[in-house]
């Protein structure tokens, strides 16, 4: 199978030091594979800050586990609270906040558990620590003001075309263009219906730079979603 990731390379050429953050970030057994993707992103910089959940039945030392990690790849990091059920994109458990820089630290962990879909002092810096483009942030915005992220769910969906692209519309235009590894990427945030290619240049990056710095982890993560695209016969 082709792989056609713009520019993307099998491995980036790492000093010592960062293949072993590498291996750390990679190796931590306590977050799900998107959380690590997300830890990833913040210490290559295409994302300020992030949350991420350890898992509710890691050891009581995995919160300074991974607060060693973090602060070793020179990464800002804290812990906020513990969660008995799935949250904002959060696995039940251990809510840390990590950031590569200490204002973005701080805002993130005032912000996460305010009105993402209301607020624009919420979801505005949310989306910005996130590496959304301003298109992006700029479209929820548009579908907050219209009241769509209150709607039930059915009708929620069906309002949601008209400005962002569906699940489906990004995986066909990504099997189109030979991309199938893309497509977990692109499903982690509203795409804009308008100027929808240049906004598939965020999860191309994203893509791009967790292959090549954590290739095993990249392949966790888009690995099962190829097989299953492979298996139904959708990639030819």
């Amino acid at each position: 199978m082709k792989n056609n990731i713009e520019g993307g390379k099998p491995e980036k050429k790492l000093s010592p030091e960062e293949k072993e953050i590498a291996r750390s970030l990679e190796n931590f057994p306590f977050l799900l594979k998107k959380d690590k993707v997300f830890l990833v992103l913040v210490w290559r910089g295409l994302k300020t800050a992030s949350s991420v959940s350890i898992l509710s039945d890691a050891p009581a030392s995995a919160v300074d586990d991974l607060r060693k990690i973090a602060e070793k790849a020179g990464l800002f990091f804290k812990f906020d609270r513990e969660i008995m059920e799935d949250s904002r994109g959060l696995t039940k458990g251990k809510v840390c906040f990590v950031a590569n820089n200490q204002k973005d630290l701080d805002l993130i962990s005032k912000l996460w558990f305010g009105d993402h879909d209301n607020d624009p002092a919420v979801y505005k810096e949310i989306g910005r620590m996130s590496g959304f483009s301003q298109t992006a942030i700029d479209v929820y915005e548009k579908i907050s003001e219209a009241g769509i992220l209150k709607l039930p769910k059915k009708e929620k969906y069906k309002a949601l075309q008209k400005y962002v692209l569906s699940y489906g519309e990004k995986k066909n235009y990504l099997l189109c263009t030979n991309e199938v590894e893309v497509i977990p990427f692109s499903v982690l945030f509203y795409m804009p219906r308008e100027h929808y290619a240049k906004e598939m240049g965020v999860p191309r990056k994203w893509a791009k730079e967790v292959k090549s710095v954590v290739p095993r982890l990249y392949e966790q993560f888009t690995g099962p979603f190829v097989r299953s695209v492979v298996a139904s016969g959708e990639l030819k």
